[in-house]
């Protein structure tokens, strides 16, 4: 599985407050995507799962998507005031297809890395953003126990 990520957060709207492992939390980004990155550039468009469900993730898969809804619900939202469920619904067709992971791991990783990112604060995300993109897009490893983790704080300019 490639070692490198983005987790992609775009700035929409105002300030959001998130309650998350029982404390509030203020932040001005929401989930754009989770992106597989290969040595050019990000994987893309690689044969969705089959049939989608209503909130997005592949029918055939859908084994704890309705656990964190709620959290998709809220914390990835379309800033362009579009449909969200079609939104996750090309979020995952476009990036999360070629991840190798299903569709409950895709949203499952990218809700707790999105609250690892809003637990370390603004100023962690904002060394990721590009105010020509109005999203920051924070480096993401797959590590050696195969798992998650969001890099340091490189300056990602």
């Amino acid at each position: 599985m490639t070692k490198t990520w983005l987790l992609s957060l775009q700035r929409c709207g105002s300030i959001n407050s998130f309650k998350i492992d029982g404390k509030v939390y203020k932040t001005k980004y929401k989930i754009h995507g989770l992106w597989k990155q290969n040595w050019i550039k990000t994987a893309r468009n690689c044969k969705p799962c089959g049939k989608m469900t209503p909130n997005g993730s592949c029918e055939e898969k859908n084994h704890n998507i309705m656990k964190i809804y709620k959290k998709i619900n809220s914390y990835w939202k379309s800033c362009k005031n579009k449909n969200d469920i079609g939104f996750w619904k090309h979020e995952y067709e476009k990036h999360g297809a070629c991840t190798g992971l299903t569709s409950d791991q895709y949203f499952v990783n990218t809700i707790n890395l999105f609250e690892e990112a809003v637990k370390r604060g603004d100023g962690y995300i904002d060394k990721f953003y590009k105010s020509n993109k109005k999203e920051a897009r924070v480096y993401v490893y797959y590590n050696k126990k195969r798992e998650f983790e969001l890099h340091r704080g490189y300056k990602n300019r």
